[in-house]
This record gives C-alpha cells, structure tokens and sequence, in this order.
C-alpha cells in the first residue's frame, strides 16, 4: 500500500474549509486533511467526477471552483440538497444532482469518484454500468464502502490502495484506489491482502474478530446455497 501524508494545507484547501466551517450542517463536512487530498487530486485534471454525499457542498465547491469537470453528486437529504443549491449557485449548468428519485449517471466513465457518504445500494451498479473509473477516494476510513467497492471492481479492474495520512489527524484523511482495466487475478489477490492488514491495523483485535465472524458467514451461505441446489 502506497502511504502519502498530507504535511502541509494550501492556502486554496484552508479556505474552503473556513467557507465552510462556520456553516449550519457541518457538523460532518470534509476535514482540512480530507480536503487538500482532494485538491491535489484536482491537479490531474478530472474531466468527469461523481460525488456520493454532497452534504452542504464543500467537496463539490472544491471541484468546480480548482476543475473544468463536470460533476454528478448524489445527495438525498432535503437540508443538504437545500444547502447544496444554495452553495453551489455560480456553478450551475455544471453539475447535476443525483437523489434516490432520480439516480442517472451522467456519464459512462468518471476520472474520480469521491465517497462521502455510504448509500450501498449503489456502488455495485455504478461499477457495473459505467465503462471506466480511474480513481477512488473515500474521505475517512469508510471500511464497508471500501469493501463493498473492492468486491465489485475485481470483476473489471486491477487496482491499487493509497493511505493518506496527516499525523495529527489520521482518522480525518482517507484512502484512495487507483483503477487499471488489466485485469490481473494475483494483483487483487495481493490488494486483498493489504486492505485485511489495514483493516486489522485501525480496528486491532476487534477488527480481526469481526473480520471473521464476517468471513465465516459468507461460508456458511455459500454451502446453504450448495445445499440447496444440490440437496443429494
């Protein structure tokens, strides 16, 4: 696993994140560490990037205001989406809101997808149904959306993990996966093997435990279903 720490804040990343602080709802908006991962991102120059959790706007301010992309961002709470159109008003014409009533993509391949929020239900679909992604990033840990993510991109892709850390605020950063569409089985054998260390190394004994517990369930469905198919 590659590991990049965040040691310095640009004076574009502070101050967005003090645009953003002092607003009603931010309770859970981007850190400062989050947010300077995401604008060094920006400096690959993404045609294309989906947002998951829009929240008050603060990631999808960066992106438009640091890119030329175009940005889809999936938000489903009526305060956000309020605050959302209201923080996000001189952009508008680039970008589109998505919600669980009106959940299209409007592109088939997106140069970055940002995790901000966990709505499971569709990250299986958005690998499925667009023909590229390039890179990955989930501000904190996001454990569940990494694994759901992983499981479906070794279908199509090999991939590789990146770790961003600020020392003082490692929990606040997040990971990163960069997509490669050659598929290659032992690569993902490998990155399987990386996100379980990682796992156990931020969650320690507990996470081990319930790693397993995890794995011995998936067994046991998986012979249920045998069995049922086969009963003899």
């Amino acid at each position: 696993m590659k590991k990049i720490q965040i040691k310095n804040f640009s004076p574009e990343a502070t101050e967005i994140y003090k645009k953003f602080k002092e607003q009603v709802g931010s309770e859970h908006t981007a850190s400062l560490p989050a947010i300077q991962v995401v604008f060094n991102i920006l400096k690959k120059k993404p045609k294309t990037i989906l947002e998951f959790g829009g929240g008050i706007g603060t990631l999808s301010y960066l992106c438009l205001k640091y890119s030329d992309a175009e940005i889809d961002i999936y938000e489903n709470n009526d305060f956000c989406i309020k605050a959302l159109g209201e923080n996000l008003n001189e952009f508008e014409g680039r970008y589109a809101l998505l919600t669980d009533d009106n959940f299209y993509l409007s592109h088939k391949s997106y140069d970055l997808v940002i995790v901000d929020d966990n709505p499971y239900q569709y990250f299986r679909d958005i690998v499925k149904n667009t023909e590229n992604i390039k890179e990955i990033f989930f501000e904190g840990r996001r454990f569940s959306a990494q694994d759901i993510f992983r499981k479906a991109l070794k279908r199509k892709y090999s991939f590789k993990y990146i770790r961003y850390y600020h020392e003082k605020n490692e929990k606040k950063c997040g990971y990163g996966i960069i997509c490669f569409k050659n598929k290659s089985p032992l690569l993902n054998i490998w990155n399987n093997w990386i996100y379980f260390l990682e796992y156990v190394r931020t969650r320690g004994w507990e996470g081990v435990k319930e790693y397993t517990k995890k794995i011995i369930k998936k067994l046991k469905l998986k012979l249920i279903h045998r069995y049922e198919k086969n009963p003899n």
